[in-house]
């Protein structure tokens, strides 16, 4: 997992057309399963915004985070707060906005 982290931090995010959509910035992990979640992608003039973007569904390897989404609609997704958390509301948010379930933890889940 350490491998694979570091090679996410140094990757790109593309579109479902290949179209080049920025750098990741940050990588949110399951707090049950510590499974990658979510990266950020660093979008817009210079990558002063970072936006959401699910790895449900995305092909990662090779320095590349292939999502299935557009391009426009990831780099109008939902950014990242200041204090860098996500709560499970947020998490619902996000994956409502790309189309995605969201399941909410069950209590055996969180121990």
């Amino acid at each position: 997992m350490p491998d694979q982290l570091d090679q996410l931090r140094t990757s790109v995010v593309i579109s479902d057309d290949g179209t080049r959509i920025g750098s990741v910035g940050r990588i949110y992990l399951d707090d049950a399963s510590g499974q990658v979640t979510f990266v950020t992608a660093k979008v817009g003039l210079f990558g002063q915004r970072e936006v959401f973007v699910p790895v449900a569904g995305a092909m990662i390897g090779d320095g590349l985070v292939e999502t299935p989404f557009r391009s426009d609609l990831v780099k109008n997704a939902p950014e990242v707060a200041d204090d860098f958390r996500l709560t499970p509301g947020q998490e619902a948010g996000i994956l409502r906005y790309f189309g995605l379930p969201f399941i909410l933890p069950t209590d055996d889940s969180l121990n």
